[in-house]
């Protein structure tokens, strides 16, 4: 059998199918996408602030003052200029940006430093108008001039419903992965040994995943339904989007499948495979970003390829950006992929080996 044939035999299967497929694909991302109207706002405690100088006069104690002055109460970066710390902020990597005068240190004189944020980033919003209050006084105390701090706000206000849409996308790609594709791995253990005899599973597997990534176009719809009626500003079907999520699906499923079959197609493979979605959701932050938790738990979400996954969606879609904001952590992501997928190859071997 080739794989035109074995993508039939899963077009019939969904038929057979439908009333389950329903309900994931299109009951529950509605419920999840109307579901994100019940968070409310947060405040961070340890916010990632981008530093950058707001000409090429500023000197460097200014800028060693400033980010000594934010470190007791954020965590500071540096930036070689504007445009590096802003593209910071668009990737997430950073909350605020602080353009640094060069008369710092003057006694008495009007030290005004610009503080932007990214009004898209609706969980931190209310957070950035108090870091500005706390940024004005603390300065102010600390160095010799007036320090008056400016707060600029860059792109459109989104809600934190609107902010959250994207999140409640990803999860419903997590669920497919990791609960209903197992679980059509389970269902049919008994066919993949008759497949060897005519064909090979890797090439059933292939189908599976192939058919069920273009499945994704049915929540990917509802999302944008609910994004229409609700008005919220989204761009469901942009390129990028679609992109992040496809490779995220692949990748998924190839870490669902290998432990499928590394558990030899046992039910306790559907169980380990939501111990592992379990995970995932509880330590890729996707719901508030990363700067809002202690640092072990950032260090951990930031070694996740779901957390990336994550913010890359949330851009394309909110913020309208291409994927080579991202580069190389775009590539990064296909790398793992294909990783995960020839580690599915070998668990499929190993399998095939015990069986």
């Amino acid at each position: 059998m080739d794989l035109g044939a074995f993508f039939k035999k899963e077009w019939f299967q969904f038929r057979r199918n439908i009333g389950v497929i329903l309900i994931v694909l299109v009951l529950l991302p509605g419920a999840a996408a109307m579901g994100t109207a019940a968070f409310q706002q947060t405040i961070p405690e340890d916010v990632p602030i981008g530093i950058a100088a707001q000409d090429e006069t500023v000197a460097e104690t200014d800028m060693a003052t400033i980010q000594a002055g934010t470190a007791l109460y954020a965590s500071p970066s540096r930036y070689d200029s504007r445009a590096a710390a802003e593209k910071a902020l668009e990737r997430e990597d950073v909350y605020l940006v602080l353009l640094v005068p060069n008369d710092t240190f003057e006694e008495r004189a009007d030290a005004n430093i610009t503080m932007i944020s990214d009004q898209r980033l609706a969980p931190f919003r209310e957070a950035s108008n108090y870091t500005a209050s706390v940024l004005d006084y603390q300065l102010d105390e600390q160095l010799p001039s007036d320090v008056t701090v400016t707060h600029e706000r860059i792109g459109v206000q989104h809600s934190l419903s609107e902010y959250l849409i994207p999140t409640a996308l990803l999860l419903v790609v997590v669920l497919y992965a990791f609960v209903y594709f197992p679980f059509e791995l389970y269902r049919e253990r008994d066919v993949f040994e008759r497949v060897e005899l005519q064909s090979r599973i890797e090439t059933a597997v292939l189908a599976k995943i192939a058919f069920h990534s273009l499945l994704l176009i049915i929540p990917l719809t509802v999302f944008q339904l609910v994004s229409l009626s609700a008005g919220y500003r989204l761009s469901h079907f942009n390129p990028y989007t679609i992109a992040v999520i496809a490779v995220t699906f692949v990748y998924l499923t190839s870490i669902g499948g290998l432990i499928m079959f590394l558990s030899k197609l046992r039910r306790t493979g559907i169980y380990l495979n939501i111990g592992v979605m379990t995970g995932i959701l509880a330590l890729s932050s996707f719901v508030f970003p990363v700067g809002f938790f202690s640092s072990v738990r950032k260090t951990i979400a930031l070694t996740l390829p779901t957390y990336h996954s994550m913010v890359m969606v949330r851009s394309t879609m909110m913020k309208g950006v291409s994927l080579a904001l991202f580069s190389p952590r775009f590539e990064l992501l296909v790398g793992f992929t294909v990783v995960m997928g020839v580690l599915l190859r070998a668990s499929i071997n190993y399998y095939r080996r015990a069986k």
